[in-house]
């Protein structure tokens, strides 16, 4: 009788190792599933603010303060490789925005050749950004795909 309550003593315990481990493991898809979803969401904006720039051929003052908030997060969240495009991203974002404006129908004195030559420099810059802009719809997948896949070791 003594070996039986040895052996149920075993088995209970192989029994609540196996328990924790199972949900050691579901805890871990969990907080992958988590983080793709913090990552998604980051990858959104970026893509959003790619759309906003190409469907307008310019950017508002919300939309970029909108990418911005979205994407405040991006050091706790990426690799330096993805922080780096983020942040090269809103700087052209940012140019686009700005740029923009000075763009904007004004009062130009057509005979000031300091003004004419300013008012050409800021739209060779504008299209700059908006064409750096307008390749990252091409980009966007290829670079965050390496940090977005959800890798499950066949745990669950």
């Amino acid at each position: 009788m003594d070996d039986f309550w040895k052996s149920l003593t075993v088995i209970v315990a192989l029994l609540a190792v196996w328990i924790a481990y199972r949900n050691f493991a579901v805890s871990r898809e969990r907080f992958r599933l988590d983080l793709f979803d913090k990552r998604f969401k980051v990858f959104e904006a970026a893509r959003h603010l790619v759309s906003q720039a190409l469907n307008a051929g310019e950017l508002k003052r919300s939309e970029l303060w909108a990418f911005r908030a979205a994407v405040i997060e991006k050091e706790f969240l990426f690799g330096d490789a993805i922080v780096e495009y983020l942040n090269e991203m809103d700087r052209h974002a940012e140019r686009v925005y700005t740029l923009g404006i000075a763009l904007q129908p004004l009062q130009v004195d057509a005979a000031d050749p300091a003004q004419a030559a300013e008012r050409q420099r800021n739209q060779k810059q504008f299209m700059e950004s908006i064409d750096w802009v307008a390749e990252q719809i091409r980009q966007l997948h290829t670079r965050f795909a390496p940090e977005m896949r959800i890798r499950s070791r066949g745990l669950l």
